[in-house]
């Protein structure tokens, strides 16, 4: 079965981004899953601990690959489940476009798009940025910051990039309805 049937925007058709986004299709001991991911450098992909929780396998079907023709196998590099982050590697010889990364503070009330996966579609959702709220220390455990958005996500799209109006990374989905 292909990955996606349809793409969905509520980004204006002229938004662009720099780097390389994915849909995982996931095999786990307790059943298939779907997340989103994107490339950190040009080997690796980052996607939401919680998708290689269980693990078995994993494939990635890179944008514009709506139709999951090529899905490329990738190797689990680890996870860190209290930040919900985790890297896969790409196959070796294979490159992929990293983002670039914001680095400084977004003000709020500036717009922002989710770029990934929902239901297996394709999708841009755009909403707002609100606050920042800063990493605190729970279970022996430090979180990090985490970033109140408007923006549209749904399931799938655990994982996906967060981006400002320049198409620069300024975080990560990891939940929301």
């Amino acid at each position: 079965s292909g990955c996606v049937s349809q793409t969905v925007h509520t980004a204006p058709s002229t938004f662009k981004w720099d780097g390389d986004v994915a849909q995982l299709k996931i095999s786990a001991f307790d059943g298939p899953g779907t997340c989103s991911g994107w490339m950190v450098t040009s080997t690796d992909l980052m996607t939401a601990g919680h998708c290689a929780k269980h693990l078995v396998s994993v494939t990635a079907c890179f944008y514009p690959d709506l139709a999951c023709v090529k899905p490329i196998p990738l190797s689990f590099v680890g996870a860190r489940y209290a930040t919900d982050t985790a890297v896969f590697r790409l196959p070796k010889g294979m490159r992929k476009r990293p983002f670039f990364v914001r680095d400084w503070e977004l003000t709020p009330g500036a717009r922002v798009y989710a770029v990934g996966y929902h239901k297996s579609h394709f999708a841009i959702t755009d909403g707002l940025y609100s606050t920042r709220i800063p990493a605190q220390k729970l279970w022996n455990e430090v979180y990090t910051d985490w970033l109140q958005v408007s923006t549209p996500t749904g399931p799938g799209s655990s994982g996906g990039a967060l981006l400002d109006s320049r198409g620069r990374l300024v975080g990560m989905t990891i939940g929301g309805e």
